[in-house]
C-alpha cells in the first residue's frame, strides 16, 4: 500500500521565472545564509576595496 508523500523539492513555478530560485533554496536552507553573507562581505570588500 502506498502512502501519498509530497515532494520535498516542490518550488513555485513562478519563483523560477521570476529568477528567484535561489531566495526557495536560501529559505529551504538556512545553513546557506552564513554562506551567502560571507559572500557578500566579500564582493564588498573584492568591488570596492575596503570593509
Amino acid at each position: 500500500r502506498r502512502l501519498y508523500r509530497p515532494r520535498k523539492d516542490v518550488r513555485l513555478k513562478s519563483g523560477e521565472n521570476l529568477g528567484l530560485e535561489w531566495l526557495y533554496r536560501l529559505l529551504s536552507q538556512p545553513s546557506r545564509i552564513k554562506r551567502q553573507i560571507r559572500l557578500l562581505r566579500y564582493l564588498t570588500w573584492h568591488y570596492t576595496g575596503q570593509m
